[in-house]
């Protein structure tokens, strides 16, 4: 929920990716009180259209102290 750690991944992780990973890498900005609603393969299916599917979903779990 820590905004900082999202704008962490945008700026330092984010920008040691290729172009092309760049292109295929996706944050969202939610809690996991609402996985139920999150629907991965729409948001898949919107931002990537040309990719048949997602191999991997990297998930913060824990906490920033």
């Amino acid at each position: 929920m820590d905004p900082r750690m999202l704008q962490h991944v945008e700026t330092k992780v984010k920008g040691e990716l290729t172009e092309e990973q760049r292109f295929r890498f996706k944050t969202l900005h939610k809690n996991f009180n609402s996985i139920d609603s999150i629907n991965l393969h729409k948001i898949f299916e919107d931002e990537f259209p040309a990719y048949k599917n997602f191999h991997a979903i990297f998930a913060d779990l824990g906490y920033n102290t």
